[in-house]
């Protein structure tokens, strides 16, 4: 049987054969989505982990630990990021192409394998020296940074994947909480906080082990050959009409990058914060203290993923009313955390200190992740960009405000 147009016949696999290659494409599409949603989950998800095991940290090294290691794990994130983004004179990374930068992205994840059991190994046995935890925390951050911004680039080769990556690195916070919740059923019910925390953080890996293979699959099935979007250095250096638009966008971004800034500011520093406000909440009372910052990141996290993913459905908003919610949102949460680092909330009962704590990180860090979100759309917006397809200059202005808003909130809470 064939179907004749004009003079030349065609069979019925010949007319199947665009049909088949379409869903052929399609599928593929997908799984490349899928990949990049895990290497955005591994990139992480051990950061997260560790936040969690604050219980063993605090005891290991005093109620700093977790600001002194967010310190250094986002000092060495935003290092890396502004090294691979701007030094492009200095690094050859900047001129690979995809599967250059797809291979080192695979180097950074697999170090992060490694320094998950170096940590996992720390906890457990409850020893160690404070400098050589915090340089191992410093080691992964600098991973941590390199991933991300590598993978990010490979990213605008690939239809759909800035928006899968995105995704994956939204869910990061709720999977660390579900993992420590399985593990809190059987070891933390019985004590055992070291190697319960050991425990997390072991399971954490398997998401980095499936994102190198991730990495494996998008060498050998995707276009990852093609060159990826140029960076704001490259730009620059460039010269001409990509100079101007660069720095035409700056410009334009200012009021975002404050909105960014003050967000990850006080999410941060609400965070690091966790063992002081616990003190202060639950008084004399030991047990309520050590266990009670554990319960409100936990919870802070979950609000993270929600509030992420409730600000992608949400259009854009007027920039002057996002700039002035940012600093009424930075204002509350430091009034607020000084005011129970004060003994001015102290609570009766472990129930109602848990009470109060899960409602303020809660509600708070569902606040600041919301109006993140609704940042970014309107960032990206303003040059006819989405947050699912993004502009890389802008993605990368806002990352930037990101990380330096995040090591502000760090070191104002070392300073406590």
């Amino acid at each position: 049987l064939n179907f004749t147009f004009g003079a030349a016949p065609m069979s019925i696999a010949d007319v199947e054969k665009p049909l088949l290659h379409h869903e052929e494409e399609k599928s593929s599409r997908l799984l490349v989505q899928i990949a990049f949603a895990i290497i955005g989950l591994a990139t992480s998800v051990l950061w997260n982990q560790l936040m969690l095991c604050v219980v063993v940290l605090t005891q290991l090294f005093g109620k700093s630990a977790l600001a002194e290691a967010a310190t250094a794990q986002n000092a060495c994130c935003a290092a890396a990021m502004m090294v691979l983004t701007f030094g492009q004179r200095l690094l050859p990374a900047a001129q690979m192409t995809g599967k250059g930068r797809l291979l080192l992205c695979a180097a950074s994840l697999f170090a992060m394998f490694s320094f998950g059991f170096v940590l996992a190994s720390m906890v457990y046995h409850v020893d160690g020296a404070h400098e050589v935890f915090l340089l191992v925390v410093a080691l992964n951050g600098l991973c941590t940074g390199m991933s991300q911004n590598l993978a990010a680039s490979i990213s605008t080769i690939y239809p759909g994947a800035s928006g899968a990556l995105l995704f994956g690195e939204s869910m990061s916070p709720l999977v660390a909480v579900v993992i420590s919740c399985i593990t809190e059923l059987s070891l933390q019910r019985n004590q055992r906080f070291a190697q319960a925390a050991a425990w997390t953080l072991v399971q954490a890996q398997a998401f980095v082990l499936v994102a190198l293979l991730a990495c494996l699959y998008l060498w050998l099935h995707g276009d990852a050959a093609a060159k990826p979007a140029q960076t704001v250095a490259e730009c620059i250096l460039e010269g001409g009409p990509a100079r101007e638009y660069v720095l035409h966008r700056v410009a334009q971004l200012l009021c975002n990058a404050v909105v960014a800034f003050c967000c990850c500011c006080a999410w941060v520093f609400l965070l690091c914060t966790s063992p002081f406000i616990a003190e202060g909440l639950c008084g004399s009372k030991a047990l309520c203290s050590s266990l009670l910052p554990q319960r409100m990141i936990s919870i802070s996290n979950m609000a993270a993923t929600f509030g992420r993913l409730m600000g992608l459905k949400v259009g854009t908003q007027w920039l002057p009313s996002l700039v002035l919610e940012s600093l009424m949102l930075l204002c509350f949460v430091l009034l607020l955390v000084f005011a129970c680092i004060g003994g001015r909330l102290v609570e009766a009962s472990f129930t109602a200190a848990l009470a109060t704590g899960l409602t303020m990180f809660g509600g708070l860090t569902l606040w600041s992740n919301f109006l993140l979100m609704r940042n970014d759309h309107s960032a990206q917006k303003s040059c006819g960009h989405s947050v699912i397809l993004p502009c890389h200059v802008t993605t990368e202005v806002m990352w930037l405000a990101i990380q330096v808003g995040s090591i502000a909130g760090t070191c104002l809470a070392a300073s406590l």
